[in-house]
């Protein structure tokens, strides 16, 4: 049976109801800033959990967020959509970048720019 012990930060084995050797496949996982031992209890006390196994289970099991990017545009003075979709915005330009994130939960969002060097020969 899985379950989930709350433990110390510095976790010592009289903080688990039952012998160490009863806990196996063991992993720490920290769950609102609390420490937890995650295990297989496979010993014969009656042993709870301190915290939901299947709730905790579920989150760590979610399929990766799935978003899908729609009407992306970048505005302003000096920008150009060239090839492939890609937009080219003259250095040192103000531009403005806006986009529909259908699936995108609250949070941040990282939009990577590169600043293309052209070297001559």
């Amino acid at each position: 049976m899985k379950v989930l012990i709350r433990v110390a930060p510095k976790f010592v084995a009289t903080d688990l109801p039952d012998d160490t050797r009863f806990f196996v496949n063991q992993k720490m996982v920290f769950i609102d800033g609390s420490s937890y031992l995650y295990a297989d209890y496979v010993g014969n006390k009656n042993v709870t959990s301190d915290y939901d196994v299947d709730s905790y289970e579920l989150t760590e099991n979610k399929a990766p967020t799935s978003i899908a990017l729609s009407d992306v545009n970048v505005s302003g003075d000096a920008v150009v959509l060239g090839n492939g979709g890609i937009w080219w915005v003259a250095q040192n330009t103000p531009y403005t970048i806006t986009a529909k994130a259908k699936g995108m939960p609250d949070g941040e969002m990282m939009i990577i720019i590169e600043r293309i060097i052209q070297g001559g020969t």
